[in-house]
């Protein structure tokens, strides 16, 4: 089960040329790239199959297409430059991480780290569009994440806000009210869809599949027993949260054709 999730815009002209850079320097930085893959071969065994020069490569090619577990990787390596063993000023050694990574053509977009059930409940969602829909996306069957192109993971995020919106307004929790702004862009978002039958029927079967499970919970948690939050409930504890981050996103990426990477750690 994920504990979090990052999502990063990649930028491929300042991948090519300053991550590359990072990737091939010795003596920027105290550990090199190489080196670092290296103790991580150590460590994991045989089952690590990150390799530098396929790194490079990947980011020579098209670094629109690189893996997932290639940016897991790179963003490691500068945390682990960054961070060493000492933790202290972690908010400070996270933003240099962050600054890092964005000259590096990997901006951060977004993260979960609320906690494990809440990254496991989103990630649900993404399994639930893409098992309907098909999706222009590099995914790695250890788990580590997806590299999407921008278009298809904004119509992702607007079945999750079409969705938040449906269990906000069933009033399945605290219903909770949309900024002026939000409201704008929902209504935009609910015009845009309002003759696709498929999105509807899939918001709805899982909308009443969520609903069917919070009634069971509540009825359970009324009587004083504990019950296991599923990713369905967690999906409704975190409705306003997963709005307001799927709008976020959206803000961010909605002029720019640019690939997505949503990692799993």
């Amino acid at each position: 089960m994920s504990r979090y999730v990052f999502f990063y815009k990649l930028n491929s002209k300042q991948g090519e040329e300053h991550l590359l850079n990072d990737l091939v320097s010795t003596n920027k930085f105290e550990k090199s790239f190489a080196n670092f893959l290296t103790h991580r071969r150590a460590e994991c065994g045989s089952s690590y199959k990150t390799t530098y020069h396929q790194v490079i490569k990947s980011i020579l090619t098209d670094f629109n297409e690189i893996l997932p577990s290639e940016i897991h990787e790179i963003v490691r390596w500068y945390e682990n430059n960054v961070y060493g063993n000492n933790f202290n000023c972690f908010r400070e050694k996270e933003q240099r991480v962050a600054a890092l990574l964005k000259e590096s053509g990997i901006e951060l977009l977004f993260k979960i780290t609320s906690s494990s059930a809440s990254c496991y409940a989103f990630i649900f969602q993404y399994g639930n569009f893409t098992d309907r829909y098909k999706i222009n996306a590099i995914d790695e069957n250890d788990d580590e994440g997806s590299n999407i192109k921008s278009y298809d993971f904004i119509r992702f995020l607007e079945y999750v806000i079409l969705l938040m919106c449906k269990i906000n307004e069933a009033g399945l929790e605290d219903i909770f009210d949309y900024p002026d702004s939000q409201i704008r862009m929902i209504e935009g978002i609910k015009f845009s869809y309002e003759d696709d039958i498929k999105l509807h029927k899939l918001i709805e079967d899982e909308f009443n599949y969520i609903k069917k499970s919070w009634v069971k919970y509540e009825k359970k948690r009324n009587k004083g027993i504990d019950e296991r939050i599923t990713p369905e409930i967690q999906t409704v504890y975190n409705a306003c949260f997963f709005l307001n981050a799927c709008l976020e996103m959206i803000e961010s990426i909605k002029e720019e054709n640019k690939n997505i990477l949503m990692l799993h750690s």
